[in-house]
């Protein structure tokens, strides 16, 4: 079931709401598819002194401080909020404060219990990871294109961009809160994303509109969208949205029904698209292809 939009017009999108919602299809397509040196030293230094001098208090004194030379465990040399022994214990570099480089802090990714050796756990609910600098350069909007990376201001009013996600598959769902049919897939979308999150696959709802249709998804209908339907993903609004929309337009892609939803594989190539709800089905099974790629 999906709800149909009248045509976009330059960078604007104007919103249309029917009587009733009209079951349209996805494309065709879219089915197809330091330590030891203080000890030496301390050690030599202090007997050597104490034997010249004639004293104990060089040969004890400097010599028990090579005891303590050796690498300390409560220390923290990358600053990420965990010591050496907490990073032993958990796989971690105590070298690097961000071991699987997920652009998030080992500390950060233990304290919210994500796998910080694992470049797909990241927390989520606004600790989003950042692969942008490792993003391919777009090309288009077509079928296989790489698309251009977009963005928005997330739920917690912080811009995020597509690219964020680079190297993981992504579901992103072109929504309005007046949409009826939109509802039905954001009801399914959490369980959908655990249910293959740490595998690499996020989902993304970019909002067009809200409850009443006033042409803008701002931050209080973003926290209401996210209370009503559970989310712990990103939801985007505002910023370049319709922009993109407009692109995937441009190649029949879009043909103007909500929700509308386009696969993303990990190079951010365009996969497939889907129109309407009802699709979980089809695009988890597509999804396990693209993660097993």
């Amino acid at each position: 079931m999906s709800i149909r939009l009248i045509p976009l017009v330059s960078l604007s999108l104007a919103l249309v709401l029917s009587a009733g919602c009209t079951e349209k299809e996805g494309d065709g397509a879219a089915e197809d598819g330091g330590g030891d040196d203080g000890g030496d030293d301390g050690g030599d230094d202090g007997g050597d002194d104490g034997g010249d001098d004639g004293g104990d208090d060089g040969g004890g004194g400097d010599g028990g401080g090579g005891d303590d030379g050796g690498e300390d465990g409560s220390a923290d040399p990358d600053g990420d909020g965990l010591t050496n022994d907490e990073e032993a214990a958990l796989g971690t570099d105590s070298g690097n404060a961000d071991t699987d480089g997920d652009g998030v802090d080992d500390g950060v990714e233990a304290a919210e219990g994500s796998d910080a050796t694992n470049p797909f756990s990241w927390p989520g609910d606004g600790i989003w990871p950042d692969f942008s600098d490792s993003a391919p350069a777009a090309e288009g909007y077509e079928r296989n294109d790489i698309i251009p990376s977009f963005s928005g201001d997330d739920q917690f009013g912080e811009t995020v961009s597509l690219d964020q996600f680079s190297g993981q598959v992504m579901l992103v769902d072109f929504s309005a809160g007046w949409c009826g049919p939109c509802h039905m897939v954001a009801e399914e979308a959490e369980e959908m994303w655990e249910s293959r999150r740490e595998d690499g696959f996020v989902i993304i709802h970019a909002m067009i509109d809200d409850w009443s249709g006033s042409g803008s998804a701002g931050q209080t209908f973003r926290e209401e969208w996210v209370a009503e339907f559970g989310l712990t993903f990103p939801v985007l609004g505002e910023g370049d949205i319709t922009d993109a929309l407009t692109g995937l337009g441009t190649t029949g892609l879009y043909e103007g029904g909500i929700p509308f939803m386009i696969l993303i594989d990990k190079e951010m190539r365009i996969d497939s698209a889907y129109t309407g709800s009802g699709r979980e089905d089809s695009i988890m099974g597509k999804t396990d292809i693209l993660l097993n790629e």
